[in-house]
């Protein structure tokens, strides 16, 4: 990856040759579907993208294809959907699929993921105190 300032407009001329199109509207709509379920690293949510048709860089006639599911920790729960569209709706295409989910129950396998985590990083802080006193 490379990362640039936003208003570097000399360096984006000089890069943008290297920037996939295709890629780019990939990561766009994943990040719009994390975004949407306020997922991060430890979160338990799998996307995958797929585009067919002619490329995002010669057109906007792709097809973008996105799935994603949210798993609870024990791998028992899970909430999965996918769904289609024009390449050029990436972003509002992540941000729908995340609501589908969260209709199905993401909502709650993510909040139970949440309190899990947060009760971990508690178990964790202990131990670590624990350690320096001893």
């Amino acid at each position: 990856a490379v990362q640039n300032r936003d208003a570097d407009a000399d360096t984006i001329a000089y890069i943008q040759h290297l920037n996939h199109a295709d890629t780019q509207r990939r990561c766009d709509a994943e990040r719009a579907l994390m975004k949407e379920l306020e997922g991060g690293c430890h979160a338990p949510i799998a996307v995958e993208t797929s585009v067919s048709g002619p490329s995002a860089a010669a057109t906007d006639e792709a097809t973008l294809t996105l799935t994603a599911a949210v798993y609870s920790l024990d791998g028992v729960q899970c909430v999965k959907d996918c769904i289609s569209g024009p390449i050029s709706t990436c972003e509002s295409m992540g941000k729908e699929l995340a609501l589908i989910l969260k209709q199905k129950g993401a909502s709650e396998i993510l909040h139970d993921t949440a309190v899990a985590n947060a009760e971990a990083v508690k178990d964790h802080q202990k131990t670590v105190e624990a350690a320096l006193k001893a």
